[in-house]
C-alpha cells in the first residue's frame, strides 16, 4: 500500500542522503570489521576455520550491502519509480537485509563458540 511503501521510502531517503555522516561511520564500522577479521587470520589468534567462516561471512554480507542494498535504498528514498517498481524495490531490500542478517550472526556464532 502507498502509506508502506512512503513510509519505508522516507525511511532510506532519511538514512541514505539526509543522515550524511551517519553514512561514513556505518562505512567506517565496515572496513573495521574486516581490518579485526584480516588481524585475527594473520595473527593466528584463532583456528583457521574460525577466520575462514567469519571473514566469508562478513564479505558475503558487507558486499551485498555495498553492491546491491545501498543503491536501491537511495533510488527508493528517491521515489522517482512507479509504486509497482518501488514494492519490488522494498521486497528486494528486505530480502538482502534478511541475508545480510544471516551473515552477521553467522559471524558472531563463529565467534562466540570459538571464544
Amino acid at each position: 500500500p502507498e502509506a508502506v511503501l512512503a513510509s519505508i521510502s522516507a525511511y532510506y531517503r532519511r538514512v541514505t542522503t539526509t543522515a550524511s555522516p551517519m553514512g561514513r561511520l556505518v562505512g567506517l564500522a565496515m572496513v573495521a570489521l574486516l581490518a579485526a577479521l584480516v588481524w585475527q587470520a594473520a595473527d593466528g589468534s584463532a583456528a583457521g576455520w574460525v577466520s575462514a567462516v567469519s571473514l566469508t561471512a562478513a564479505v558475503l554480507a558487507i558486499g551485498l550491502a555495498i553492491l546491491r542494498v545501498f543503491g536501491r535504498a537511495r533510488r527508493l528514498g528517491a521515489r522517482a519509480d512507479p509504486p509497482d517498481v518501488q514494492s519490488r524495490l522494498a521486497r528486494s531490500i528486505c530480502r538482502d537485509h534478511l541475508i545480510c542478517l544471516a551473515g552477521m550472526v553467522t559471524l558472531l556464532a563463529t565467534q562466540l563458540a570459538a571464544a
